[in-house]
């Protein structure tokens, strides 16, 4: 499994998330649902590493998350956790392109200097790679965004209401856009959304609900 979680708690006094249990396995693609304020951001960060929990365990892609330091969360996160905001959190200083090293750079990964071109040139943006974010549309600075959490080939993507800041057919467009470029390279993916209708393009679904994680059909 690349994701395993076992009996995850955070919030004593008001338990925000009880008892998640929880298997993800390699090249899954998993849809999180809920309402506003029902945990769902809180469990992507604990996932990630940038939350602590307040009982029970993490593992990803082998490596126990409690058994980690701070600096050890910090280089597994960098290597293996791609993450895709809602509001892109491209660097605005940054080009198109230096945005993608970046990852890259990150983890010292030699070898694969084309292949921020290559995943620009899959999302329609090759021509932009010189730009700057600011330059982009929504959409276009969402393709960068899924680009940038590709690009080191990460154990586990997490994208949080990857398209809340987009408009309905852009957002339809992006969704697609992020499960057939995960699917072609074979990485897992969660998504956290409201949109309920992205159940029938993934292969599992839960909900979020009073705390506890609820599979769907």
């Amino acid at each position: 499994m690349i994701l395993t979680t076992h009996q995850l708690c955070k919030g004593f006094e008001h338990p925000l998330l009880q008892d998640i249990n929880l298997q993800v396995a390699q090249g899954e693609v998993v849809l999180l649902l809920g309402e506003s304020g029902s945990g769902k951001s809180t469990l992507l960060n604990l996932l990630a590493g940038m939350l602590t929990p307040d009982s029970g365990q993490i593992e990803i892609a082998g490596h126990p998350l409690h058994s980690m330091n701070d600096a050890e969360r910090t280089r597994m996160r960098r290597r293996h956790i791609g993450f895709i905001y809602q509001h892109y959190n491209l660097i605005p200083t940054l080009t198109v392109e230096e945005n993608l090293r970046l990852p890259l750079q990150l983890n010292n990964i030699q070898g694969v200097e084309e292949r921020p071109f290559q995943l620009l040139e899959r999302v329609g943006l090759l021509e932009a790679a010189q730009r700057m974010p600011a330059s982009l549309s929504g959409g276009e600075q969402q393709r960068v965004a899924i680009c940038r959490a590709l690009v080191h080939s990460p154990s586990l993507i997490l994208a949080d209401e990857p398209t809340g800041s987009l408009d309905n057919v852009t957002a339809r467009k992006v969704v697609d856009l992020m499960f057939e470029q995960v699917r072609a390279l074979g990485q897992t993916l969660m998504v956290v959304s409201h949109n309920e209708a992205l159940q029938t393009q993934v292969d599992a679904s839960y909900r979020l609900h009073d705390g506890h994680l609820v599979p769907l059909p």
